[in-house]
C-alpha cells in the first residue's frame, strides 16, 4: 500500500505544470497490490480460503506422492472430508483460537510490538520473548493435545468409517506417541 500512495503522489505532483495542462494520473494497482488490499480487508475470509485450498492440496499430494496413486485414482470422498476439516477447523476454529483467544491470554500490545521488530530487536525484548514462550506452551500443551488432535482424529475416524465400513480396523489415534511426534515440529 505504501508503494501505491508514493506512485500516486509522484504522478500527481508535476513541477512547473499549470493546472490547465495537468491531467489526472492513470493509476492502475498491480495484482499483488489488489490481493494485499483484499487480504487486509478480509483476514477471516482469507484464512478460510487458504486453509481450505491448502488442506485439499496436501491430501492430493499425500495420495499421489506418498501413497503412489495416479491423479485419476485419487479418493475424492476422502479429499472432500479433509477439505471440510481444513475449512471448519483450520480455517474457522483456529482463526478464533489464535487471533481472538490469544489476545485474551497475552498482552496484544506486547505481541504487536514484538511481531514488528527485527530479529536482533526481538532477542533483547524480554516481555516479547516471555509472551512468545507462553504462546508456544499454550499451543503445544493445551491446543494441540486437547483440541487439534482430537478434532483431527474424529475426522480421520469418520473418513475411515465412510471408506472402510465393516473392516474393523482401528488405529492408535490420540496416543501419547502421536502427541510427542507433533510437538517437536511446533517448537
Amino acid at each position: 500500500m505504501i508503494g501505491l500512495r508514493a506512485a500516486f503522489r509522484a504522478g500527481s505532483a508535476s513541477r512547473g505544470a499549470s493546472r490547465s495542462t495537468m491531467t489526472a494520473p492513470v493509476f492502475k494497482p498491480s495484482l499483488w497490490d489488489r490481493a494485499s488490499c483484499a487480504i487486509e480487508k478480509r483476514p477471516f475470509s482469507t484464512q478460510l480460503l487458504l486453509c481450505t485450498f491448502k488442506t485439499s492440496c496436501c491430501d492430493v499430494m499425500a495420495q499421489t506422492c506418498i501413497e503412489g496413486k495416479s491423479f485419476k485414482d485419487i479418493d475424492w470422498r476422502r479429499n472432500s472430508i479433509y477439505t471440510a476439516f481444513g475449512f471448519l477447523y483450520l480455517g474457522g476454529a483456529q482463526y478464533f483460537i489464535y487471533v481472538h483467544g490469544f489476545k485474551k491470554l497475552f498482552n496484544p500490545a506486547i505481541v504487536e510490538k514484538f511481531g514488528s521488530q527485527t530479529i536482533r530487536q526481538k532477542l533483547t525484548n524480554l516481555p516479547g520473548l516471555k509472551s512468545l514462550f507462553g504462546q508456544t506452551l499454550v499451543d503445544i500443551g493445551i491446543h494441540q493435545p486437547f483440541m487439534y488432535l482430537p478434532a483431527f482424529y474424529v475426522v480421520k475416524e469418520f473418513m475411515h468409517a465412510v471408506n472402510d465400513v465393516g473392516t474393523g480396523e482401528k488405529g492408535e489415534y490420540g496416543s501419547a506417541k502421536n502427541i510427542t511426534d507433533v510437538s517437536p515440529v511446533e517448537i
